[in-house]
């Protein structure tokens, strides 16, 4: 279970800063746990070991997966993942620029000062973008639209309507 919620954290891009730091964490956590249980049983070492190769077996499959779907997902990303903003009302070039600072996981105190806005505005204008998007917050907009390209060409829309 906690080699679950490690790659968890890894795919929702915990660890992409101070990730020595948070490594670190989570290994000191993980040797707690396998020392703590000598106070309380007797077949502490059989337990320890039975532990260690469940965790090491968890993490090589885990490893294969994710090469997996990162091979798999750079195959799509070539095929056409494309967001033309201009396609949803009401939003234009600027909420490209901000929706890319979101896919890029960059937080929402750096794009504000990026834009020299307030965070709250900054938050304020996401959810409106994010409500025209229906994909409800950050996180649905990141699960849906990773790995996707943003573009606003309204001239795209335009000839799709003409030729219809």
């Amino acid at each position: 279970m906690y080699t679950l919620s490690i790659a968890t954290f890894a795919v929702r891009g915990f660890f992409s800063k101070k990730t020595k730091l948070k490594i670190s964490f989570f290994t000191a956590i993980y040797i707690i746990s396998l020392i703590l249980p000598v106070l309380f049983d007797d077949d502490f070492i059989e337990h320890m070991i039975t532990k260690i190769a469940i965790s090491f077996v968890t993490l090589i499959a885990l490893f294969f997966f994710t090469e997996y779907a990162m091979q798999k997902g750079t195959k799509q990303a070539t095929k056409d993942k494309v967001l033309n903003l201009a396609a949803f009302k009401g939003l234009d070039r600027s909420d490209m620029y901000l929706l890319q600072q979101v896919l890029d996981n960059v937080k929402y105190k750096e794009i504000a000062q990026k834009i020299h806005g307030s965070e709250g505005a900054l938050r304020n204008k996401l959810s409106k973008i994010y409500k025209v998007l229906e994909v409800g917050d950050r996180t649905g907009f990141l699960t849906i639209y990773s790995g996707y390209e943003l573009i606003y060409e309204p001239e795209l829309i335009d000839s799709l309507i003409n030729q219809s």
